[in-house]
């Protein structure tokens, strides 16, 4: 099959090329001019973080295309995008969440086998007025697959959306997500985890433009990278003119767990309105000596403190988990990354967890 290069995940403002971290190139199977489909969704000009041109692949291979609507002041727990990985799955999917509406979505693309299998996932939100959403997404899949992301969502006035991705392993997990908050008052809360080993390559951009009047946009990134892993990640949130009392924040943890892992980051704050607060920073490094000296006294060698941060990456993710596939997707690593023992003590923490929060 005739293939394209596409680039991905190209951040709002660019910086030197020398660092290669502007985008990421990927092969993708060109589509036949005949099969091509006109774009006709109320939310086809919203911008995702994968970019433009990924998008535009992602709606047309997409085989399975869905629109859902949640009615004002309506509440839905229960919005599912499941995806195979090996079986090469394609979706699209918009959403419209109506005013004062709640809504609660889960996006998993799951797999285990070790072939070169290419999926997608392509989810474009329009949050109207006071609406509220939760959205988790999870990727783990095999070791030679690549699976591309792409998530845009527009906040109308007092809109607010939190956000928990999950990258626990891929050949490639490419991960774009864009918010505009275009309404005062709206809010995004943003929190990546991720974890990285072997030959695995992780390439995540974040864009936020922040327009309406005291606008709120946090991003916390945190994960380990292990053996040859090699993770790309940018970061941006633009204050834009006209944002008054708006504020920003994106920060960044990194555990470097070996020698040959490949690590770049690019946080990026733009401003053209003065009545604005933004910062932004990021943390990169090993576990301490001091660290490993306190877990050492209390019977933890180098690696079993390593990996009891590692395992915290899980645990957060198996907690956040709401069906059995996408729980037993975070087991399939725990198993193979701390062995038998420790996950299934990991799922009965989890368990226990979740009934103790049900029971409140």
């Amino acid at each position: 099959m005739p293939t394209i290069t596409t680039k991905l995940n190209t951040p709002p403002a660019q910086t030197w090329n020398y660092l290669k971290i502007n985008d990421v190139s990927v092969e993708l199977p060109q589509i036949d001019g005949d099969s091509l489909t006109e774009d006709d969704s109320q939310l086809a000009n919203i911008a995702c973080g994968c970019g433009e041109g990924a998008a535009r692949w992602m709606f047309q291979i997409a085989a399975n295309r869905r629109t859902i609507e949640i009615e004002p002041g309506d509440s839905e727990e229960n919005i599912l995008v499941d995806i195979d990985v090996d079986q090469a799955e394609r979706s699209c999917v918009d959403l419209i969440v109506g005013e004062g509406a709640q809504v609660k979505v889960l996006v998993i693309a799951h797999g285990q086998e070790d072939e070169e299998n290419l999926s997608s996932a392509l989810l474009r939100i329009l949050c109207k007025a006071d609406s509220k959403l939760e959205l988790t997404e999870l990727v783990s899949a095999g070791a030679s697959s690549t699976h591309l992301s792409g998530i845009g969502m527009e906040l109308e006035q007092g809109a607010h959306a939190e956000v928990k991705q999950y990258s626990l392993g891929a050949g490639l997990s490419s991960m774009g997500l864009a918010a505009n908050l275009v309404g005062s008052n709206s809010s995004l809360e943003l929190a990546l985890r991720y974890m990285s080993r072997k030959q695995e390559k992780l390439d995540v951009n974040h864009a936020v433009w922040q327009r309406g009047t005291s606008t709120k946009a946090t991003i916390d990134a945190s994960g380990v990278l292990a053996d040859h892993a090699e993770k790309n990640y940018r970061a941006t949130i633009d204050l834009v003119q006209g944002c008054k009392g708006s504020a920003g924040s994106e920060q960044e943890t990194v555990l470097v767990w070996g020698d040959d892992v490949i690590n770049r980051t690019l946080p990026t704050i733009m401003c053209s309105e003065d009545d604005v607060a933004g910062d932004h920073g990021a943390t990169i490094g090993s576990v301490s000596a001091e660290q490993i000296e306190y877990l050492a006294a209390r019977g933890l060698s180098q690696d079993e403190a390593e990996l009891l941060i590692a395992r915290s990456v899980l645990d957060d993710a198996l907690f956040h988990m709401s069906n059995e596939t996408s729980r037993e997707a975070v087991l399939r690593v725990a198993r193979d990354m701390l062995g038998e023992e420790e996950a299934a003590e990991l799922a009965e923490t989890s368990a226990a967890l979740e009934g103790a929060g049900s029971n409140e």
